[in-house]
């Protein structure tokens, strides 16, 4: 159980190190996000206030908020996406939408049309199309590098943002009908999107062990596919080359969704 005390020391930290964030972005200074002793990204201390079972809104997160929002501090879009967005008040998450659609039509950008779904937003026909144009652009310059043979270090998965709007598919946040034209690009992005109709022999287990319960029970209720997801976790299992902890997982998910 999360007391007062630590909740308020650990808020009082964030805080404190955004403050200073946002002022070293106000005079054009760099601020170093990883903590010199620990290694830490401060930005994590978000996730600490409270238990994660419990609702929790911080007021002076959001006032921070407000100070990136009019101070226009675009750089720290990533930040607010991947950590803030789910602890200020629907009311900042509007000004949030606001801001993100503003700057997504001047210049678009995966991490702000994240924050848009991270916010619940409605995603306009302008932001679906100018992620397609994205989408092209990343999968023709991963083509390129494959051809030329060219590796970068260290690797990032070429088709990362596909997957996640696949992902976004596979949850009914983005119509997979809009993404058609991607499929036969990832293997990951075309089960997210058309599970009924995927080849299990290009199945990877690992695909299951990010997915909501919820979004497990939704592809469980095709008996096929049910069946098929069955047997490729019992092969992945039997293989005996999976980590400890996502055979555990993997085992848990096997008992709960598709016996």
């Amino acid at each position: 159980m999360y007391s007062k005390t630590t909740s308020k020391i650990v808020e009082n930290t964030l805080i404190s190190y955004l403050d200073k964030h946002i002022a070293a972005l106000k005079k054009g200074e760099r601020f170093e996000l990883f903590s010199a002793s620990t290694g830490i990204n401060y930005c994590n201390l978000v996730h600490y206030i409270s238990a994660p079972e419990e609702k929790y809104y911080s007021r002076r997160l959001s006032m921070r908020i407000s100070q990136i929002i009019n101070n226009n501090l675009s750089q720290m879009y990533y930040q607010i996406t991947q950590h803030y967005c789910g602890y200020v008040s629907k009311n900042q998450q509007k000004k949030l939408i606001t801001w993100a659609n503003k700057l997504i039509q001047m210049n678009f950008s995966f991490d702000l049309f994240k924050m848009l779904v991270q916010c619940d937003a409605r995603i306009s026909k302008a932001a679906k199309t100018q992620l397609k144009v994205y989408l092209k652009q990343r999968i023709d310059a991963a083509k390129n590098k494959n051809n030329n043979g060219v590796v970068v270090y260290p690797t990032k998965q070429p088709y990362e943002e596909l997957d996640q709007v696949g992902y976004w598919c596979l949850l009914n946040v983005l119509k997979a009908k809009d993404f058609q034209e991607f499929l036969g690009n990832s293997e990951a992005f075309d089960f997210y999107c058309e599970y009924t109709k995927f080849d299990f022999n290009k199945f990877d287990v690992s695909w299951l062990l990010n997915l909501y319960p919820h979004t497990l029970e939704q592809i469980a209720k095709n008996e096929k596919v049910k069946g098929c997801v069955r047997v490729a976790i019992a092969d992945a299992l039997n293989d005996g080359e999976i980590a400890l902890s996502d055979s555990q997982r993997l085992q848990s998910i096997l008992v709960k969704h598709f016996c």
